[in-house]
């Protein structure tokens, strides 16, 4: 299950509008800042788009490969190689939009962009009321 917690996180990261109103109200985001936020995670949505069909195939295959009676190590070894492969994948998009966000927008954007977003762990762990009990 922590395989796949992290390309989920990065999917989740790539495909959620990263303009959202905090819950807590520390930053609010302003009409030019969030129309440039979203052309860029649209860019890395459409690249990520494959990758994640791809991790998705790769998972639903390895889930019916270890429910044969004798599954083949293998093909194992290769469908782990194939999903570890995605997750580098989507590793990278995320740090080149982080780049290119970073280059887009000014520091001081950046910062509101940074404040707007959920504290790392803070909604996976559900910690206090911002975090609703997503536990995963």
């Amino acid at each position: 299950m922590k395989r796949f917690v992290i390309p989920v996180m990065l999917m989740l990261g790539a495909a959620a509008p990263a303009f959202a109103q905090p819950r807590n109200g520390n930053a609010t985001l302003d009409p030019d800042l969030r129309a440039k936020v979203m052309a860029v995670s649209a860019k890395f949505r459409d690249q990520a788009k494959p990758i994640w069909q791809d991790a998705r195939a790769t998972r639903e295959s390895l889930k019916s490969e270890l429910a044969k009676a004798q599954p083949d190590d293998a093909t194992l070894v290769q469908l782990e190689d194939r999903l570890a492969s995605d997750r580098q994948q989507m590793a990278a998009l995320h740090q080149q939009k982080q780049a290119e966000l970073k280059k887009e927008l000014s520091p001081r954007q950046y910062a509101q962009l940074v404040l707007s977003r959920p504290r790392f762990g803070h909604r996976m762990h559900g910690g206090g009321a911002e975090g609703g009990g997503e536990q995963q």
